[in-house]
């Protein structure tokens, strides 16, 4: 198992990952909650600093690797790490599957951010999705009072959009609750919301063939600068040496 900074890494390919998650979908016997969490960079930095965090990442079913950095950094130390897929392709994947089997779900959004529900609901619809709930409320009352609508019960799949570790803490207690008797998986998606919503532009296809997305999102948000410097420059050095 390898791993950076004690945070075991993704193992399996994108292909291993979508199988495992097209049975889930398809299983109508009982199971007990899975959940998903997306590392990147900037998550791996968090996790050094916090046991808490990487503890609760380290629990994860299974961790799949988003971001270039962390495939730079196998690159240089020469190790065999789980294919690359971001939390949009993986999103999107389990939306997909999620309309053709008509499963229920639950989209977790911070009120705080940049999309809004009207807009989240409107892809959802022209993606076919009929069953879902979308609770968008401030990060700090998911955090503190950890409620959410009854209706978000009987949800099979639940997207979460608030960020890390914010997003993983949440989905931490809520696997641990058995009152989410029809929960097969949660997973924490980032800012996938906000390309959804049409608020932020992905990067052109052969721009994220090559990992070069990080690079795109520089150029439409130069601000952005500290993230990816973070996410390259500090990572990689903190990771390397």
């Amino acid at each position: 198992m390898v791993e950076i900074f004690r945070v075991k890494l993704g193992e399996a390919s994108r292909s291993e990952v979508f199988s495992q998650i097209e049975k889930i979908v398809k299983n109508k016997a009982n199971f007990s909650p899975k959940w998903i969490a997306t590392l990147n960079p900037e998550i791996l930095l968090a996790a050094k600093k916090n046991l808490t965090f990487r503890e609760i990442l380290n629990s994860a079913d299974w961790r799949i690797n988003d971001g270039f950095g962390l495939q730079l950094w196998a690159f240089f130390k020469r190790k065999k790490i789980g294919e690359r897929l971001t939390g949009v392709e993986l999103a999107e994947f389990i939306l997909e599957k999620a309309v053709k089997e008509n499963c229920k779900m639950g989209f977790i959004l911070n009120s705080e951010g940049f999309s809004r529900s009207e807009k989240l609901e409107e892809y959802l619809q022209k993606k076919g999705l009929q069953n879902y709930v979308i609770f968008a409320n401030k990060k700090d009352f998911f955090l503190k009072k950890f409620s959410y609508p009854q209706n978000f019960l009987s949800c099979e799949f639940v997207l979460v959009g608030l960020g890390a570790p914010e997003q993983e803490f949440f989905i931490f207690r809520m696997v641990k609750k058995k009152n989410f008797s029809h929960l097969k998986l949660a997973v924490g998606i980032g800012g996938t919301f906000d390309f959804w919503t049409g608020e932020k532009k992905r990067a052109p296809y052969c721009w994220r063939r090559i990992g070069l997305e990080w690079l795109w999102r520089f150029f439409l948000q130069p601000n952005r600068f500290l993230r990816i410097w973070r996410a390259t420059v500090v990572f990689l050095t903190k990771s390397l040496f």
